[in-house]
């Protein structure tokens, strides 16, 4: 478990980061960092949802944005 986990589990502490990190409209490498000094993985370019989760950061893409892009996409959003 990361440093910053909740009782919903890793999965749901990094979402939570992920979109504090596009809200913050940090790059991708800061988006990372901020990752792994929270003990989780980074974004990965083969699994489609962080590429999608990558896309959003590389164009600065608000959370809700990025949620419907998630939701087209068939794959779970960032924040339910």
């Amino acid at each position: 478990m990361g440093v910053i986990t909740d009782k919903l589990g890793a999965d749901f502490a990094r979402n939570r980061i992920l979109a504090l990190a596009i809200a913050m409209q940090l790059s991708i490498d800061e988006t990372n960092h901020l990752l792994n000094y929270a003990e989780h993985s980074s974004l990965y370019p083969r699994n489609p949802w962080d590429t999608i989760i990558m896309y959003a950061l590389q164009r600065h893409l608000s959370v809700i944005k990025t949620n419907i892009l998630l939701t087209d996409a068939k794959a779970s959003p960032l924040l339910e």
